[in-house]
């Protein structure tokens, strides 16, 4: 995936994730839409992800790579620094493990 579909992946689900972030519905559409990207639902996806691996090397590779991507323990802000700072981290982590992700 170039960094190009990376950015504009990122800039159509912000403004998405302000909503939900600012509403604080958990019943509404909008969050049922987007619960994968809280912290639970991604970390139950990620461990779902890795127990289907069958070769340790990948397993570990995607393990590595997932803990870089989301390393930042403070809450995720609204801000431009920080947005950048995880567009540069899912870039990397893209060209680190993107092949292995791919399903033939």
């Amino acid at each position: 995936m170039s960094s190009e579909v990376c950015q504009l992946c990122l800039e159509a689900l912000t403004p998405l994730a302000e909503q939900c972030a600012k509403a604080q519905e958990t019943d509404s559409p909008l969050f049922l839409a987007t619960r994968h990207f809280l912290k639970a639902e991604y970390s139950e996806l990620v461990e779902t992800l890795l127990s289907s691996q069958q070769d340790p090397i990948i397993y570990q590779r995607l393990a590595d790579a997932f803990n870089k991507l989301t390393a930042s323990s403070t809450p995720p802000a609204l801000d431009r620094k920080q947005k950048m700072a995880f567009l540069k981290s899912l870039e990397e982590f893209m060209a680190n493990v993107g092949g292995l992700l791919c399903v033939k």
